[in-house]
């Protein structure tokens, strides 16, 4: 069975109402989708991932879409397909994903995701930084997979106000640090502040200070 539910979460961001009337407006009447739920207000964001993982449960896909999100027509059938495909294949699959266009910085980020319900009997997410990393390494404790097509399926707007846009790009900087050191920290500090140099936007600035006021302390890191 293919039976889908659509998982929106929400704490009530500007973006909320496109990316909402874009689901309903793509997916209403898909064959697959038997509910669209919009998840509201749970925080961190682990609490309304596993709030999703537990309503999801009844269902055979269920795919997650952050209120930040502008999907296109074709990206459920996309993934879907792919992850029909590769589970014919006896792959586990916990998740099946695709890459984002974000709007803020015009390049491709992750990711839009279709999960296979079944792996959210085995693992919850945590309230970490980089969740989706440890919750993949916690599954595959149990052999799910998870596998991702080179094609974006879905603008992100991920700086639509200056106060989002300095929350957003102090954790992004945070992550960055983290995951691949404090050289690409610094790397991305730059690429925002020659960012705000040439567009010269209230939300070019507060990108940038909301990494610099994350990355500043970094240079006298061991």
């Amino acid at each position: 069975m293919n039976n889908i539910i659509i998982c929106i979460g929400t704490v009530n961001r500007p973006t909320f109402i496109k990316c909402y009337d874009l689901v309903v407006k793509n997916y209403q009447n898909h064959k697959n989708v038997k509910k669209i739920e919009v998840i509201k207000n749970k925080s961190p964001r682990s609490e309304w991932l596993n709030e999703m993982a537990k309503i999801s449960l009844e269902y055979d896909w269920c795919l997650q879409v952050d209120e930040d999100m502008y999907l296109y027509p074709d990206a459920l059938d996309e993934l879907l397909n792919f992850a029909k495909l590769e589970k014919n294949k006896d792959v586990k699959i916990a998740n099946a994903s695709s890459m984002l266009h974000d709007l803020f910085l015009n390049s491709k980020i992750g990711s839009l995701k279709l999960w296979n319900t079944e792996v959210f009997k085995y693992v919850s997410f945590k309230d970490v930084l980089g969740s989706d990393r440890q919750f993949a390494k916690e599954a595959l404790k149990f052999g799910f997979k998870n596998i991702a097509i080179n094609k974006i399926l879905a603008d992100h707007d991920s700086a639509p106000t200056p106060e989002i846009a300095y929350k957003k790009y102090s954790e992004y900087t945070e992550k960055i640090y983290k995951f691949s050191g404090k050289d690409e920290a610094l790397k991305f500090n730059l690429f925002l502040k020659n960012k705000y140099i040439k567009e010269k936007s209230i939300i070019t600035k507060k990108a940038f200070e909301g990494s610099y006021n994350k990355v500043k302390g970094l240079k006298n890191a061991k």
